[in-house]
């Protein structure tokens, strides 16, 4: 009962109540061996009080005692608290200590990676930024060093025989030239560089090119490709390419005796063209040091003349030509992408023993593109139709024949560019001459490449998550 509310009988359980807290009285004055006649520490009246008073007395001196005890027991609560609150601070602090030890090794160590890293890509800019435009004849290049110093230096201190290492199969490529303006081209530029297969995943660029100013010994003459190698060691025969192909097509077309490739027939030289591919993937599949089961590269090829272009194309990479006519800005496909969903690429396929269709998940949905496989069984599941290696696929109607065009260039041509699927995967041939055209006019060919990689990265994370490897030769016309 609170000690400041008035006593009342009402009902009878108040009676009770009172009652009963005045038994609980006498029982302690009786422990003390007091009545409660006499003063005590639990009353200050005389037994001739009033009853209720007595009782309203004993309320207020228990009600004292109990607040005191709470007191008490809330002090110590309090000191309980501080002690618990210091001990955990103190144990927080040692902690603290220790994982700050902990986050500053850890932070050494991801700065060493994040300057490793950035060294790392770095090399590639410096490397792949630059003009990628190299000679067949590298002893006998007339570069001038007092123009071009450190293109000079970096040319002297570069492998000059184009062959491969034995001991890793690495190749040598990037080699560096001045490209020398010329009547129907202006500039050549090149980008070649890995993609991503997400955090923590290391990437091997499966890419490569080649370009060779001065092709058959002639300075109008001008031979380029691109390779997209796949597999698991298709960078090995994107290398294996760039390091043989030029070299056993410039031989062919000396062993043939042909004279001058802008006026030679195209039958004829598409004979040699041809054979220079099908005898190059024979070498290939027979070379040791290379495991072409499962493994492959595209390799799209332009040959530059003063009155015609030769397109060679085996796989899905293309090239585009970037037109200007009526006002109007248009692409035009000069080489044609080699899938299986193609009829006649298909008809092949099938009556070699092979089928088409698009891969199957798990609860067996298509999944992707469509791609060649064996009747039965899960291999090889190739995305194109055409390609260098491939062992298994070329049992199954996968072919190294080249696709051959022959292009007569017009006032209207600007640009032409080869590309990988990196950058054709997500943009159309149309969106890729809207994006130059722009650094055309602007003669900024340098930062034609690098908007187009950005784009294309953006767009592969966007709807991949991953980026594919991105290599692209961009040409800029007179």
């Amino acid at each position: 009962m609170p000690i400041n509310s008035k006593l009342n009988f009402n009902t009878p359980l108040d009676y009770f109540n009172i009652k009963k807290d005045y038994k609980s009285a006498m029982v302690i004055n009786k422990k003390n061996k007091k009545n409660l006649t006499k003063k005590s520490k639990y009353s200050s009246f005389n037994s001739s009080q009033p009853t209720i008073n007595r009782i309203q007395n004993i309320y207020q001196n228990n009600n004292t005692i109990i607040n005191n005890n709470k007191v008490i027991t809330n002090k110590t609560e309090k000191n309980s608290k501080a002690n618990t609150y210091k001990n955990k601070k103190i144990f927080n602090n040692f902690n603290n200590n220790e994982n700050k030890d902990k986050n500053k090794k850890s932070m050494i160590m991801i700065k060493q990676t994040k300057e490793k890293e950035k060294k790392e890509e770095e090399d590639d800019e410096e490397r792949e930024l630059i003009p990628h435009v190299f000679s067949i004849t590298l002893r006998q290049s007339n570069l001038k060093q007092k123009e071009y110093p450190n293109m000079a230096k970096r040319l002297c201190s570069s492998q000059s025989d184009i062959s491969l290492k034995t001991d890793n199969f690495q190749t040598f490529k990037n080699y560096n030239i001045i490209f020398k303006e010329t009547k129907f081209v202006k500039s050549i530029e090149s980008l070649c560089k890995k993609g991503f297969s997400g955090p923590g995943i290391k990437k091997t660029n499966q890419d490569n090119f080649f370009i060779f100013n001065n092709f058959n010994n002639n300075s109008n003459y001008i031979y380029m490709g691109v390779c997209d190698g796949h597999g698991i060691f298709g960078q090995d025969i994107s290398s294996y390419l760039v390091n043989n192909l030029p070299q056993n097509l410039n031989k062919n077309i000396i062993n043939n005796n042909i004279k001058n490739l802008s006026t030679e027939k195209l039958s004829s030289l598409s004979k040699v063209l041809e054979s220079t591919f099908i005898q190059t993937n024979i070498n290939l599949n027979t070379d040791e040091r290379i495991d072409s089961t499962f493994s492959g590269s595209t390799c799209v090829t332009v040959l530059f003349t003063p009155t015609r272009l030769i397109c060679i194309n085996v796989g899905d990479s293309r090239c585009v030509m970037g037109k200007f006519n009526n006002n109007r800005w248009y692409s035009k496909n000069l080489t044609r992408d080699h899938k299986p969903s193609e009829p006649d690429e298909m008809d092949r396929i099938i009556a070699s023993g092979g089928k088409v269709e698009a891969y199957r998940d798990s609860m067996g949905n298509f999944v992707g593109p469509e791609r060649v496989w064996k009747k039965e069984g899960d291999a090889p599941g190739l995305a194109m139709s055409r390609s260098f290696g491939d062992e298994v696929a070329h049992t199954i109607g996968v072919i190294v024949n080249p696709e051959i065009n022959e292009y007569h260039l017009f006032n209207e041509d600007k640009f032409l560019i080869l590309a990988n699927v990196g950058i054709l995967e997500f943009i159309s041939s149309e969106e890729v001459v809207n994006i130059v055209k722009d650094f055309y006019l602007e003669n900024d060919i340098e930062g034609a490449l690098s908007y187009l990689y950005k784009e294309a990265s953006k767009r592969w994370i966007m709807d991949e998550e991953v980026i594919d490897d991105i290599t692209i030769i961009l040409v800029f016309l007179n």
